[in-house]
Formats: C-alpha cells, structure tokens, sequence
C-alpha cells in the first residue's frame, strides 16, 4: 500500500545546483531533488521522487518548501497517535540520514503531515 505524504523541507541551497538536477552542474553540484529523494532511499521510506510546489534556481535558501512524496506502508493512514508516531519517525529517519551525508535538511525540518 503507498500513502501520499506532504513534506515541508528548509535547506541552504549554496551547495545545490537548485531543485532539479541540471545538466550544467552534472558531477559539481547535486540538486535538492536527488539528495532529498537518495535520503528516502536510503530511510526505506520510497523508491520514487519527490515533487515539489515550486522550483528554486542554484544556490537559492528555502524555507518550508512543499514536498510530496509517496511512501510504502503496510496498513493506510489512520489519523490519530499511531500515524503521527510514524510520521515522526519518518521525520526522523530522514534527518538521520541527511546528517550523514550532505546535511541537506537542518535538524527538525524533515516535519511531515498528511
């Protein structure tokens, strides 16, 4: 089962070659897009892209950006407790995951709803 999540992302964008990957930056800079989408990856939360509201250009800050992402679940989404302990721990993983690497998502900005 896949459950649609929205995701509101914060991140300095001075080592980004901007949302999108862009053929210019190729092997320089990563995009937000590649390094958000690696960190779901690697978080074991999708296999897809994210989808944002909006592109930024090369070296652009960003604030509360809107993501989409579609995630793999087991059971839907019930609202209460359980699902925003998941949500939570989704939140989690992802910044983990960003500490490790690019550091593309400050600490608690990985906060998702439904």
């Amino acid at each position: 089962m896949r459950t649609k999540l929205l995701l509101r992302v914060s991140f300095l964008g001075t080592n980004y070659c901007g949302w999108q990957p862009q053929p210019a930056c190729a092997g320089s800079l990563p995009s937000v897009c590649e390094t958000l989408q690696a960190a779901l990856r690697r978080a074991g939360v999708t296999d897809g892209a994210p989808v944002a509201a909006g592109r930024l250009d090369k070296g652009v800050h960003a604030m509360m950006q809107v993501v989409t992402v579609t995630v793999r679940r087991s059971a839907p989404a019930v609202p209460g407790p359980a699902r925003d302990a998941e949500l939570a721990a989704i939140a989690t993983r992802l910044n983990e995951e960003e500490e490790k690497t690019s550091s593309c998502l400050p600490p608690g900005c990985g906060e998702s709803v439904t």
